[in-house]
């Protein structure tokens, strides 16, 4: 992420095989002609098997029925607690047989106070966040180019914590359908989701000191570790393209 003019615009930038940059920058204040929204999901990332990519036949019929589609993205920008959050995640659904908890669940109490990362699996899974948030966003950028009107809305984890309502106002604004204040108001009264870690993972990870000495040959990834507010990072080159996997 950068700041611009006193706001936190979230960025994405991935070298796409034609040779050009894509930048994915919320779009402010900009009028559109667009008259209420259509909403789904796809996730492109070549590691949900469950989920096959879409043919080029099939993107054409969606804009055919959708023509004002608009094209988002959702990326958690701090790999490093995204990781750690994944692996977390199956000791929780191995406790609760839940990876979501809305904080009601009797097995709560019964959720270890602090856990241990195996730094191999850490690596493993900073390079899969890294990957999915490249791939996801270059799936996105070329369909929104070659079907859509080639705007792209980057929307992430971290500036929602920064700032639900604001993000929330500006997606209203970039689909064509602002939410109206009442709405926005309730956005930061109620949460769908329990957050259990915490951001301060010194005192959440068992070794912590062995994953700061494991992630410090990577400045930007030792910075994520660190950081114990919400802040947007840019990618940190852990996940090395395509090139990397011919090699491997």
């Amino acid at each position: 992420g950068r700041e611009t003019d006193g706001e936190i615009i979230s960025i994405a930038t991935k070298q796409a095989h034609t040779g050009m940059n894509r930048d994915c920058l919320v779009t402010v204040g900009k009028k559109d002609k667009r008259m209420g929204s259509l909403i789904a999901t796809i996730n492109p990332h070549e590691s949900h098997y469950d989920t096959p990519e879409f043919s080029t036949g099939q993107w054409e019929q969606i804009f055919e029925a959708a023509p004002n589609l608009a094209i988002g993205v959702l990326v958690r920008t701090n790999a490093v607690k995204r990781a750690i959050s994944a692996i977390a995640s199956r000791v929780q659904l191995e406790i609760c047989g839940l990876k979501k908890l809305t904080g009601k669940e009797a097995c709560i109490k019964d959720l270890p106070e602090k856990i241990y990362v195996n730094t191999t699996q850490l690596w493993s899974k900073i390079r899969e966040s890294e990957e999915k948030r490249t791939i996801v966003t270059d799936a996105a950028a070329r369909v929104s180019e070659k079907y859509g009107d080639g705007r792209l809305f980057c929307l992430s984890y971290e500036s929602m914590q920064l700032d639900l309502t604001g993000e929330m106002r500006e997606l209203g604004e970039f689909l064509g359908s602002p939410i109206d204040e009442e709405s926005l108001a309730k956005l930061s009264e109620e949460s769908v989701s329990y957050k259990r870690g915490s951001d301060d993972l010194e005192g959440y990870l068992e070794n912590y000191d062995e994953v700061k000495e494991s992630l410090s040959s990577n400045p930007c990834l030792l910075a994520q570790l660190e950081e114990d507010e919400p802040k947007n990072f840019p990618l940190c080159g852990a996940y090395k393209g395509s090139e990397e996997e011919e090699e491997e």
